[in-house]
């Protein structure tokens, strides 16, 4: 789908393979996850689609000759290389790969994979830091016991990560998802979950309190985010569905 700046829906793309996280390059062409859960017809693939002339090109499907689980979310860095997460909710019986994954695609096209389990059991929404020298995670895993947190990691020239820390634990119930940095600094988290779908043994005021939109202005536990640098965009905005209870918080 897509959204005016007046407010009209239309449709964008009828047939999208299961899309999830879009992120637009700094060439302004749509980058897309293209993903394989909760229903048929998922193509488990990154592409990019040029909005000038509609070409849609397949930039990876593949990472040593298996296809991806679902390809979730992703983030582009300073000099366009992409970082994606490849996690698999739901039905697991066609899935090629054998861990859930964190990969890095180049400007080259090659692929590399960065983070697995054990060090991230799910990993879903991603961002970077304007400076590229911090990966940030969502860690998202919906089995009790499961990681529902958000990690960070340096990053070195090469785009390696190390040094996780943690940023944030939501707790009992549904972690996070989408995640982005504005042009300020902030990062922002979306997490929640209908409270008709709580299991009976979660603290709902501890839930609602963890899960929420998250706000951490320009600080993460002492970590200072870089402010990005005004780019082409008209304004930040976020889109609050319903009938879900979000919260907008300083955190």
């Amino acid at each position: 789908m897509k959204l005016s700046p007046k407010g009209e829906l239309a449709v964008f793309r009828d047939d999208a393979g299961r899309a999830n996280g879009n992120l637009f390059d700094r060439s302004g062409r749509l980058v897309t996850c293209v993903g394989a859960e909760f229903g048929p017809g998922g193509r488990r693939r990154l592409v990019r689609t040029d909005l000038r002339t509609g070409e849609v090109a397949v930039l990876t499907d593949q990472y040593q000759g298996k296809r991806y689980n679902s390809p979730n979310d992703l983030c582009i860095d300073s000099r366009g290389n992409i970082y994606f997460t490849d996690p698999r909710y739901g039905d697991q019986s066609d899935r090629d790969m054998d861990v859930e994954a964190v990969y890095r695609l180049d400007t080259a096209g090659k692929a590399r994979r960065l983070l697995s389990q054990p060090e991230v059991q799910k990993p879903n929404g991603i961002a970077i830091a304007p400076d590229d020298r911090t990966l940030y995670l969502v860690d998202s895993n919906p089995l009790p016991g499961g990681n529902r947190k958000i990690w960070s990691f340096t990053l070195d020239e090469s785009g390696s990560p190390s040094s996780r820390r943690l940023v944030y634990d939501f707790g009992a119930g549904r972690g996070g998802d989408g995640m982005r940095l504005d042009m300020k600094g902030n990062l922002w988290i979306a997490a929640g979950i209908n409270d008709e779908q709580l299991p009976p043994d979660i603290d709902r005021d501890d839930f609602r309190r963890r899960n929420q939109i998250r706000r951490r202005r320009g600080r993460i536990r002492g970590e200072r985010i870089p402010p990005r640098r005004p780019g082409g965009g008209q304004r930040d905005a976020i889109i609050q569905p319903s009938p879900l209870r979000l919260r907008q918080g300083a955190g």
